[in-house]
């Protein structure tokens, strides 16, 4: 008869060769004898439960998982009591199962007990405690408690990236929450800037386009996108100039090129300031509308080119848009003005 021991050693070493459904065999396997052998509070016992909770969560058999998770933590309560940091992770995995369900309200709950042991037991600078609170956080995000999300998943971010690097996932994702919750509280350019980090982790790590991670995250991008279009032609309509600076530069050619211009501008030594030739402008303006997809021969083309061709703009600064609007009346959309703001020369 295999013991225990060997099961669950060969048992990790299949999960580690990504052979998932094997490990979960195996793992079953030595439940019953682990806890024949050693009581079914067996802190052995508790971490099998907790592996196979891991490995049903990686094949998506997330309500299995949570159930696995469970266990895990009824066992690590039996041997540390309820205020123990191991007890905080065990309710922490099995919130995350539940979350990945949408069940957020009994996610919440168990965030938010493992929120408070890992406060009263870890330092602040303990990775555990860090992930505890992002989680929460998401929570709070997700079911439009935003006041309490952004200290924590601020706090959080540092700790998590020092522990784990910078380019982790779960380090990309607290950033989409935390984007989340800043949006919820008009904080639209932050909120962008964290949007821009998250999917930087996700290109780098090749994360496929149809992920879910991805896609939420590329639809949150675009739904920001569309308020700071309507933030700004509001701008437009009361008289306000609009300045571009690093923070505020769109996702578009356009957002980019007077992004780096500004750079450039505030690094290099000159005497005078140097304003783009109409030609220059108009070469620039037409490169950026072709980029956004608007025919040349349609109306917005040649709007825009009438409208911001010849002007100059300047060198850092604003372009007063409320007297640069066609003659018809009409106001051009966002992508449009926003060509017509460049800086320096190129």
């Amino acid at each position: 008869m295999v013991s225990h021991p060997l099961l669950a050693a060969v048992a990790r070493i299949r999960r580690q060769q990504g052979r998932r459904i094997e490990a979960i065999t195996l793992f079953q396997r030595a439940l019953p004898l682990q806890a024949e052998a050693g009581g079914e509070l067996e802190l052995a016992v508790g971490g099998i439960h907790e592996a196979v909770g891991m490995l049903r969560k990686e094949l998506g058999m997330l309500s299995d998982a949570a159930e696995s998770f469970s266990q895990a933590v009824r066992v690590a309560r039996a041997a540390f009591g309820s205020k123990h940091a191991a007890v905080g992770v065990a309710l922490r995995l099995q919130g995350e199962a539940l979350a990945w369900q949408g069940r957020w309200d009994e996610a919440l709950t168990l965030f938010e007990e493992a929120h408070a042991i890992h406060t009263a037991t870890l330092d602040e600078s303990h990775v555990d405690r860090a992930t505890t609170a992002a989680l929460l956080g998401g929570a709070y995000v997700q079911l439009e408690r935003g006041a309490s999300a952004v200290a924590l998943l601020e706090g959080a971010l540092p700790v998590m990236e020092a522990h784990l690097g910078s380019m982790h996932l779960d380090v990309g994702s607290t950033l989409v929450q935390c984007g989340r919750a800043l949006a919820k509280h008009a904080r639209f350019d932050e909120a962008m800037a964290r949007y821009v980090r998250a999917r930087g982790i996700y290109s780098l790590r090749a994360l496929p386009k149809d992920d879910v991670r991805v896609v939420s995250l590329d639809e949150h991008i675009r739904n920001l996108q569309q308020v700071l279009a309507a933030h700004d032609v509001s701008r437009i309509n009361t008289g306000e100039s609009l300045t571009i600076t690093p923070r505020t530069a769109p996702l578009t050619l356009a957002g980019r090129i007077a992004h780096q211009r500004m750079e450039r501008s505030a690094t290099r030594k000159r005497t005078k300031q140097h304003a783009p030739t109409a030609s220059q402008a108009g070469s620039l303006i037409k490169a950026a509308l072709e980029y956004e997809g608007i025919a040349a021969d349609s109306p917005s083309y040649e709007r825009a080119m009438q409208t911001y061709g010849a002007h100059p703009g300047g060198a850092c600064g604003p372009m007063p848009l409320a007297t640069s609007q066609p003659a018809s009346g009409t106001l051009p959309d966002r992508r449009t003005v926003l060509a017509g703001v460049f800086g320096d020369d190129p």
